[in-house]
């Protein structure tokens, strides 16, 4: 009878060990959980939407036990860094759009250029960025050429009725992007 005892009590501490065991191996899987969500919360602060959307989907996709709800919390912080993500590329789009109207294009390129930095994966911004450098691309090359008869024919300063050449490529370092072919050129030809 002794013996029977003892047994069952050793039976019942094997089993409160192994649930006590099995609690601790549940509290740190909670607790690595609790440490991805921290980390993606971090990262969200820093201001950096694309890492913190991925950080955040690494809490949603890991098999880790989830009785606090961080991976719902997670969802909707993907959800709002995703509509702020909108709401900056459409300011940025009206901004260029604005711009490309009153054709100034250079400020409309580096308006798309600041909303594809915001939402680098927008399939249409750098169909427009492309479709608009070319045209002021175009421009630009009308301009300098222009600058090149000019100083072909002597006409370097310009004068009261005329411009010269170095009018034309002052014009094309107001007009063209910073890393535009045409803004290259003008630099050389005003520094000569």
């Amino acid at each position: 009878l002794i013996m029977d005892l003892r047994a069952r009590v050793e039976a019942i501490e094997i089993e409160r060990d192994a649930k006590l065991a099995q609690k601790q191996a549940y509290n740190s899987q909670v607790a690595q959980l609790l440490s991805l969500f921290k980390k993606a919360e971090g990262v969200h602060k820093n201001g950096k939407p694309l890492d913190a959307i991925a950080a955040y989907q690494k809490v949603m996709t890991s098999r880790l036990p989830d009785p606090n709800g961080y991976k719902k919390k997670s969802e909707r912080s993907i959800a709002s860094i995703k509509k702020q993500m909108n709401e900056k590329t459409s300011v940025y789009q009206a901004e260029a759009e604005k711009h490309y109207q009153a054709s100034n294009i250079k400020e409309a390129i580096l308006a798309l250029r600041k909303a594809k930095v915001v939402d680098p994966g927008n399939p249409e911004i750098p169909d427009k960025i492309d479709r608009w450098t070319l045209e002021l691309k175009k421009q630009m090359m009308t301009l300098y050429q222009e600058g090149i008869l000019e100083e072909s024919f002597g006409n370097v300063e310009g004068g009261e009725t005329k411009s010269g050449a170095k009018d034309k490529w002052k014009k094309i370092l107001e007009m063209d992007i910073p890393d535009g072919e045409y803004y290259k050129k003008a630099v050389i030809k005003l520094k000569k």
